[in-house]
């Protein structure tokens, strides 16, 4: 994905996803993330959500 390119090209990866239903990530990899599964290729796992501002937090494994 684009995402895992530019985190190749940056000093350091983005460590947080912050998506929300709208975002162009988010409608990518819409099933994993309503299956609380990690996504981009493993890479980024699941550790919040906010139900009310629907917002989705993942993390960097590193």
């Amino acid at each position: 994905e684009q995402l895992l390119k530019v985190n190749d090209i940056l000093p350091e990866p983005i460590e947080y996803l912050f998506l929300q239903p709208k975002d162009w990530l988010f409608k990518n990899n819409q099933e994993q993330i309503l299956a609380n599964k990690p996504i981009l290729d493993d890479s980024y796992s699941l550790i919040g959500f906010d139900q009310e501002k629907h917002i989705v937090v993942y993390k960097l494994d590193k």
